[in-house]
């Protein structure tokens, strides 16, 4: 490394700032995705307060003319009413303003109709949206809107505990991507100048979807294998751009309700350029499966299937799209099984193995983000729902007649949930806390054994040596070096940490805080190699140190490992200080006794 240390940091500094700056724009369009897929949940419901609809359907442009044809009309809608009809050619003023743009119930549309003897214009009143028996048909669209926001709701959660590096931040956009239900900019965007804005947001982020997962799995694999070839990146920049320019000429097109020549709306090569950036994601993680170490083959494994799942759910959206459009088939005749195969694929397969190979096994290290707390808060916010629910079905499905029937009937609830909620939420937890943190317990529970049996060792330096194994073992198989207080420092006495040096200088700024605080420390520069310190303690006095090194993992240190390392040092310490009295004691006995026999002999001396 070179040049002077004053200038380490200067160049550093502004790649931090952009980080963060990076991290903190994801996490404000993580909250404008979730917030927009909740307003086109309650669209599609027909839920959505002040909505407002035209009763039309218009079909794809063929043309540069900005006209587009009327494939579908309510008898009873606001196009109706105007004396619109099936086939009838129309614009919208502004253009932008199609059916398919969000309106509040009221608004004034301003629709032009090709007619032989020219443009008519018509003005129409939206219509407010009434709310419609729920059919199986708007519940499986429900599935399908639910599964794609939950794969947002995992993206967003990966970016803000753990968006700080490339991969996750990669991994977090490209869920979050995937997981905006439509590119439609929703009702409270729907305003001049606002809807613009959104409207490309919408569009980029629909293409960015396959480029984001192109870009993870490239980035996956320099951090589980190696870095790839500088060929290798020029072609994912080449794909970003050629996405990025149909992406232009798609959001052209359907702004102003045009179809380019040769090209027309760009929407069936830009499927097909969608399949590339897949096919090549596959390749990176099929790849980087096969070249990775054992250790990490299984980690691959769970992300290669569940990203496929992702992949598969998104391609299967594509392809039903094209088939519908370029193929005359009506979408509603495979509406059904495009929204079961996305709600299983994304909402269970995908979403699901995401969240258990980051909570099982790790994959990205989210620190303690999902800890028993959060458990905690989820399974009961979601027994609550359930018994919530069962008390809405018995007021809505079991005839009551009479007051004190029905306070009879609330008060038997009341009590059953009072006698069955803690039971049923300890349970509930108890299983999902073995299901995502069985590795985090059992390596909790080996540490503490070990605590239970560090009082019964007879020797000092099998104590420190058993001690330095245990708390490497428990920290996911780091190494670790004991320190003793002598008189020049600290001085190693114990562990497998080839990197500790053999002294240590009582004075370091990480030492004199920890013996300030009692606590430990994690070590972020600096002289002292290692990752973290803990403190081994006698009343208030450090009579060593543990020092451990960074996991191997790379992963960084949770609240509750810090607190138990710290806790067994503190146990050791006090274990090693009893021997020490146990030999003084031994010593002075037996000086004791020496002194009395020598003392016995004086006499017969003399």
């Amino acid at each position: 490394m070179t040049g002077t240390t004053e200038a380490a940091p200067a160049r550093a500094a502004p790649h931090g700032r952009i980080a963060r700056i990076l991290w903190v724009l994801c996490l404000i369009y993580s909250a404008i995705v979730l917030v927009q897929d909740v307003q086109q949940i309650l669209w599609d419901l027909g839920r959505q307060p002040g909505a407002g609809e035209l009763g039309a359907h218009t079909q794809i442009p063929d043309s540069l003319s900005g006209y587009v044809r009327v494939g579908d009309v309510d008898a009873n809608g606001a196009f109706a009413k105007a004396g619109i009809k099936v086939g009838d050619r129309v614009r919208f003023d502004p253009v932008y303003a199609n059916e398919s743009y969000r309106r509040h119930a009221g608004d004034l549309v301003r629709v032009y109709v090709g007619t032989p003897a020219g443009p008519s214009l018509r003005t129409i009143v939206a219509a407010p949206v009434k709310p419609q028996p729920l059919t199986t048909e708007m519940w499986l669209g429900f599935a399908y809107d639910a599964a794609t926001m939950l794969a947002a709701i995992i993206g967003a959660f990966i970016i803000w505990r753990g968006g700080r590096t490339t991969s996750t931040l990669l991994l977090g956009m490209g869920l979050l991507t995937y997981g905006l239900i439509t590119y439609v900019p929703q009702l409270d965007v729907a305003a001049p100048g606002l809807y613009q804005i959104a409207w490309v947001v919408g569009v980029t982020n629909l293409f960015a979807i396959p480029a984001l997962f192109y870009r993870f799995a490239i980035q996956f694999y320099t951090d589980n294998v190696g870095p790839v070839r500088r060929s290798e990146k020029a072609v994912f920049w080449v794909y970003a751009v050629a996405q990025l320019g149909a992406a232009l000429i798609y959001g052209i097109a359907f702004y102003l309700g045009i179809a380019f020549p040769v090209v027309g709306t760009a929407f069936p090569l830009s499927v097909a350029a969608s399949y590339v950036g897949f096919g090549l994601c596959f390749f990176y993680l099929i790849r980087g499966w096969r070249r990775s170490i054992a250790a990490s083959q299984q980690r691959y494994a769970l992300m290669l299937v569940a990203t496929a799942a992702i992949i598969l759910a998104q391609s299967f959206d594509y392809l039903t799209s094209v088939a519908s459009a370029a193929l005359g088939i009506d979408p509603n005749a495979i509406a059904t099984i495009h929204e079961i195969a996305n709600a299983l694929l994304t909402g269970i397969v995908g979403a699901g193995l995401f969240a258990y190979s980051i909570l099982r096994h790790r994959v990205f290290d989210l620190g303690f983000a999902l800890n028993r707390t959060l458990v905690y808060g989820a399974v009961s916010a979601l027994l609550l729902a359930a018994f919530g629910l069962i008390e809405w079905a018995v007021d809505h499905l079991l005839a009551i007649e009479g007051r004190e029937k029905n306070a009879l009937i609330d008060a038997a609830i009341a009590v059953g949930v009072f006698l069955t909620f803690h039971r049923v939420r300890d349970l509930v937890e108890h299983t999902v806390e073995s299901l995502f943190f069985r590795r985090w317990q059992k390596a909790e529970q080996g540490l503490r054994r070990f605590v239970r049996e560090a009082p019964f060792f007879t020797d000092s330096s099998a104590l420190l040596r058993a001690s330095a194994r245990a708390m490497g073992a428990y920290a996911e198989g780091t190494t670790c070096a004991l320190y003793l207080a002598d008189d020049t420092g600290y001085a190693r006495s114990a562990g497998d940490f080839d990197a500790a040096p053999p002294v240590v200088d009582r004075d370091l700024p990480v030492l004199v805080s920890m013996r300030a605080n009692l606590k430990p420390a994690e070590i972020e520069d600096g002289p002292l190699k290692g990752a973290l310190a803990a403190p081994m303690i006698n009343r208030n006095e450090v009579i060593g140190v543990a020092l451990l090194a960074a996991k191997p993992t790379g992963s960084a240190w949770r609240p509750d490992e810090i607190e138990l390392i710290g806790w067994a040092a503190i146990q050791v310490g006090l274990d090693l200080h009893a021997l020490k009295i146990e030999a003084l004691t031994t010593a002075a006995n037996e000086l004791k006794h020496e002194n009395a026999t020598l003392r016995s002999l004086i006499p017969q001396r003399a």
